[in-house]
């Protein structure tokens, strides 16, 4: 629908150029004549006349009737009965613009075929890539795709006409983020949601004010309970050494898919929860590393790993969306290593050359955030595999540079982070250890009440022993994200933890007063035992990594915030 091509005026009579489309026996003919309004690309114009016009091209280079061109490359293949189109005349042309008419179950077949990228069982009816092709909204319109409608951006209209401009009210955001729907007449649908594994075909009276998400949400929810994870699954060893795998391509992160979120583009950081807000012009800029989301058998995710970039792009709307209030949010996509590279007992120096392919990605990744920039203060966070870059970006990109100058904060979340680093590695730089404290490191990672703190400690001296003292022990840092400092934290104090999302899905308002936290040995340890729906990736000995950043979520949230403003009055 950017063509250009005019969307012919209507009338209350058939002659009218627009409802003479359904009428004429001329369809090719009137078609073809429907003069330009904009050049292709400029401008969205719902026009018939554009769709019948794509068909006529279509089977003109297939040598193929409307009908028959369907019938062979799609709907037989995908296993569809009984379907019909209207044609102008007898033998005439079909009116592609309108009304393929089958029945649901046909429908629900259709919705699948996208729902799975084109493929029918093990058969591609479908090129790889062509869902979301199809699903990739022209720079026109942001809602509307190929002959589809996305549901993000969430502004609450549809953009009906470009040229002249008319929208049409929606109703509430659908509660999945990849869920997209073909649109009938008035209010018939196919909606499809791969989030949830679900297709919803719905056939019934017109109603022009339909509410799609009074239907589908309860589906889409349901769906993705059903798809949350209640544990980690065993992570085989890759079947070969990194230095005889062959690794997958260098991201260019001039491309804007090379970038889980950016600034110049929509994106799940975008997304806030229920009853936050940020400001539009942020004072500072975020950079954000992502923690490990790849279990596939390689030692290196490509970033166009699609079923890894889905839990990127969970992982990275609940984590990355702490610096919203303060930030402008950059998150590079990596080849991360993946978990096998850090599981113990597996090949450890494979492990490690995966861990530095990694890195190179996201300090390129760095260098190009930092020049966009400008002089604008910078916030940093990593989870887990993402502290650890950061850890090394601190050392090698930022100490004894221009960059250190610019750091409000860097939240290296989910990994041991000796002290003693600050007298060498991390010289010049110092520990949050006050809510208002600039150019400094924070670090934490949670466990419940009955963690043991010496056995943490005694762990990562062994870990760490360069660092380790005397006594075997080593001083970890850790800051309360509950207060921004040293200091303890009651469940009062803590502003709201955000359940995590399900794949494809929002962010949950914030749930306040859950938990309280002290820092005891280094350990950040929670004042109770986390409550559903905190502990289906709870760890072993009470170990909450997976919610490091959630449980604390809406405080995160302001103590970034809190240092931004205190970095710019200084």
């Amino acid at each position: 629908m950017q063509g250009g091509i005019q969307r012919p005026p209507y009338g209350n009579h058939p002659w009218a150029p627009g409802a003479a489309l359904f009428f004429t026996g001329k369809l090719a003919e009137r078609t073809l004549a429907t003069p330009s309004v904009a050049a292709p690309g400029e401008v969205y114009v719902w026009s018939n006349a554009s769709t019948q016009a794509l068909a006529i091209a279509i089977q003109r280079a297939a040598g193929q009737s409307w009908a028959d061109f369907i019938a062979a490359s799609l709907w037989q293949p995908m296993g569809g009965g009984e379907a019909y189109v209207q044609l102008d005349r007898p033998g005439g042309t079909a009116q592609a613009f309108c009304c393929l008419v089958s029945n649901a179950r046909n429908w629900l077949r259709f919705g699948e075929l996208l729902r799975h990228d084109g493929m029918v069982g093990e058969r591609r009816v479908l090129p790889e890539g062509w869902t979301e092709r199809m699903t990739t909204a022209g720079k026109t319109n942001p809602n509307y795709a190929m002959q589809l409608w996305v549901n993000e951006p969430y502004t609450g209209e549809f953009v009906v006409n470009g040229q002249p401009r008319f929208t049409r009210e929606r109703g509430d955001r659908l509660a999945a983020r990849d869920a997209f729907f073909i649109e009938g007449h008035f209010a018939q649908r196919v909606h499809v949601v791969p989030s949830a594994g679900l297709v919803v075909v719905r056939f019934g009276d017109d109603i022009e004010d339909w509410d799609d998400a009074s239907l589908v949400n309860p589906l889409i929810q349901a769906g993705h309970a059903a798809r949350m994870p209640t544990g980690l699954p065993r992570v085989p060893p890759p079947p070969m050494t990194f230095g005889e795998t062959q690794h997958p391509p260098v991201p260019d992160y001039s491309q804007a898919s090379n970038w889980a979120a950016h600034p110049d583009h929509y994106d799940v950081t975008d997304l806030d929860p229920p009853g936050l807000t940020r400001p539009e012009q942020p004072a500072a800029d975020g950079f954000y590393i992502h923690p490990t989301t790849f279990r596939g058998q390689q030692w290196n995710a490509a970033v166009e790993d699609a079923a890894a970039n889905e839990d990127v792009d969970a992982v990275t709307m609940s984590q990355a969306t702490v610096l919203a209030e303060c930030c402008r949010i950059f998150a590079p996509r990596y080849r991360q290593a993946a978990s096998a590279a850090s599981t113990p007992g597996m090949d450890r120096t494979s492990g490690m050359q995966a861990f530095g392919l990694a890195y190179e990605d996201v300090r390129r990744a760095f260098r190009d955030f930092v020049a966009q920039s400008g002089d604008r203060p910078i916030v940093l966070l990593g989870h887990s595999q993402g502290a650890f870059h950061l850890h090394r970006l601190l050392a090698e990109e930022i100490v004894d540079t221009p960059v250190a100058d610019r750091l409000v904060a860097a939240y290296a979340v989910g990994i041991a982070a000796p002290v003693g680093r600050f007298a060498d590695a991390w010289a010049g730089l110092r520990p949050c250890d006050e809510a208002t404290t600039t150019g400094c490191v924070a670090a934490w990672s949670t466990f419940g009440p009955n963690a043991d703190p010496l056995a943490y400690q005694q762990l990562n001296a062994q870990r760490f022993p360069d660092y380790a003292r005397p006594d075997g022990d080593i001083d970890l840092l850790c800051m309360n994200p509950l207060t921004g400092s040293k200091a303890d934290a009651t469940a009062a104090d803590n502003r709201g933890a955000v359940p995590l999302p399900a794949l494809g899905g929002y962010l949950k308002a914030p749930v306040a007063n859950l938990l309280g936290a002290s820092c005891t040995g280094g350990m950040l340890r929670t004042t109770a035992v986390a409550p559903e729906p905190f502990t289906a990736l709870a760890l072993p000995g009470e170990n909450y990594h997976f919610y490091d950043v959630v449980l604390f979520y809406s405080n995160l949230r302001g103590d970034a915030a809190r240092r931004v403003a205190a970095w710019l009055e200084n």
